[in-house]
Protein backbone atom coordinates (compact mmCIF):
# COMPACT_ATOMS: atom_id res chain seq x y z
CA UNK A 1 0.00 0.00 0.00
CA UNK A 2 3.21 2.49 0.13
CA UNK A 3 4.38 2.28 -3.08
CA UNK A 4 1.07 2.39 -3.87
CA UNK A 5 0.21 5.73 -2.37
CA UNK A 6 3.55 7.14 -3.36
CA UNK A 7 3.21 6.46 -6.88
CA UNK A 8 -0.91 8.21 -6.30
CA UNK A 9 0.77 11.09 -5.03
CA UNK A 10 3.45 11.88 -7.88
CA UNK A 11 1.20 10.83 -10.45
CA UNK A 12 -1.99 13.00 -9.92
CA UNK A 13 -0.06 16.60 -9.82
CA UNK A 14 1.97 15.34 -12.94
CA UNK A 15 -1.20 14.43 -14.67
CA UNK A 16 -3.05 18.11 -13.36
CA UNK A 17 -0.32 20.19 -14.15
CA UNK A 18 -0.17 18.68 -17.78
CA UNK A 19 -3.98 19.56 -18.16
CA UNK A 20 -3.49 22.55 -16.63
CA UNK A 21 -0.45 23.24 -18.96
CA UNK A 22 -2.74 22.26 -22.33
CA UNK A 23 -5.74 23.83 -21.23
CA UNK A 24 -3.37 27.43 -21.06
CA UNK A 25 -1.50 26.62 -24.25
CA UNK A 26 -4.55 25.79 -26.65
CA UNK A 27 -7.23 28.24 -25.09
CA UNK A 28 -7.08 31.08 -27.90
CA UNK A 29 -5.73 34.50 -26.27
CA UNK A 30 -7.44 37.91 -27.70
CA UNK A 31 -5.02 39.29 -30.24
CA UNK A 32 -4.71 42.94 -29.04
CA UNK A 33 -5.93 46.02 -31.15
CA UNK A 34 -2.15 46.76 -32.09
CA UNK A 35 -3.84 47.52 -35.79
CA UNK A 36 -6.87 49.87 -35.07
CA UNK A 37 -4.37 51.95 -32.36
CA UNK A 38 -2.07 52.30 -35.15
CA UNK A 39 -4.57 53.25 -38.07
CA UNK A 40 -6.35 55.59 -35.12
CA UNK A 41 -2.94 57.05 -34.42
CA UNK A 42 -1.78 57.63 -38.27
CA UNK A 43 -5.19 59.52 -38.79
CA UNK A 44 -4.61 61.96 -35.80
CA UNK A 45 -1.00 62.04 -37.33
CA UNK A 46 -2.16 62.87 -40.59
CA UNK A 47 -5.01 65.71 -38.88
CA UNK A 48 -2.38 67.29 -37.11
CA UNK A 49 -0.40 67.96 -40.18
CA UNK A 50 -2.94 69.49 -42.06
CA UNK A 51 -3.13 71.72 -39.34
CA UNK A 52 -6.96 70.54 -38.14
CA UNK A 53 -5.46 71.71 -34.83
CA UNK A 54 -6.08 75.37 -35.84
CA UNK A 55 -9.07 74.84 -38.60
CA UNK A 56 -11.45 72.78 -36.67
CA UNK A 57 -9.82 72.44 -33.54
CA UNK A 58 -13.17 70.70 -31.62
CA UNK A 59 -13.15 67.85 -34.10
CA UNK A 60 -9.11 67.38 -33.45
CA UNK A 61 -9.46 67.81 -29.96
CA UNK A 62 -12.57 64.93 -29.06
CA UNK A 63 -10.37 62.69 -31.71
CA UNK A 64 -7.31 63.03 -29.16
CA UNK A 65 -9.54 62.99 -26.41
CA UNK A 66 -10.53 59.66 -27.97
CA UNK A 67 -7.13 58.56 -28.66
CA UNK A 68 -6.04 59.44 -25.10
CA UNK A 69 -9.08 57.19 -23.51
CA UNK A 70 -7.78 54.42 -25.89
CA UNK A 71 -4.31 54.41 -24.69
CA UNK A 72 -5.52 54.27 -21.21
CA UNK A 73 -8.28 51.60 -21.54
CA UNK A 74 -5.62 49.26 -23.21
CA UNK A 75 -3.22 49.90 -20.41
CA UNK A 76 -6.13 49.11 -17.61
CA UNK A 77 -6.59 45.93 -20.03
CA UNK A 78 -3.21 44.52 -20.14
CA UNK A 79 -3.00 44.28 -16.19
CA UNK A 80 -5.04 41.78 -16.34
CA UNK A 81 -4.82 38.41 -16.33
CA UNK A 82 -4.78 37.33 -20.04
CA UNK A 83 -7.02 34.87 -20.49
CA UNK A 84 -9.57 37.51 -19.41
CA UNK A 85 -8.17 40.37 -21.60
CA UNK A 86 -11.02 42.40 -23.35
CA UNK A 87 -10.13 44.70 -25.93
CA UNK A 88 -13.95 45.53 -27.06
CA UNK A 89 -13.53 48.88 -25.60
CA UNK A 90 -10.22 49.52 -26.62
CA UNK A 91 -11.27 49.23 -30.06
CA UNK A 92 -14.29 51.30 -30.33
CA UNK A 93 -11.95 54.37 -28.85
CA UNK A 94 -9.71 53.67 -31.79
CA UNK A 95 -12.35 53.62 -33.83
CA UNK A 96 -14.08 56.82 -32.71
CA UNK A 97 -10.87 58.55 -32.61
CA UNK A 98 -9.69 57.60 -36.05
CA UNK A 99 -13.36 58.63 -37.55
CA UNK A 100 -13.13 62.12 -35.58
CA UNK A 101 -9.82 62.77 -36.40
CA UNK A 102 -10.48 61.83 -40.53
CA UNK A 103 -13.50 64.59 -39.94
CA UNK A 104 -10.83 66.78 -38.74
CA UNK A 105 -8.38 66.37 -41.24
CA UNK A 106 -11.16 66.72 -43.92
CA UNK A 107 -13.14 70.29 -42.16
CA UNK A 108 -9.52 71.39 -41.82
CA UNK A 109 -8.58 70.76 -45.56
CA UNK A 110 -12.21 72.34 -46.84
CA UNK A 111 -11.26 75.26 -44.26
CA UNK A 112 -7.51 75.37 -45.77
CA UNK A 113 -8.62 75.65 -49.85
CA UNK A 114 -11.66 78.20 -48.70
Amino acid sequence: MGKYLKYLLIFVPVVILIIITGILLFCPVPPPPAEEVKHARLTLSAARKAKADIYSGFLYNEAKAYYDSTILTWRSENTRFIYKRKYDEVRKYAGLAAERAYLALEASQNNYTD
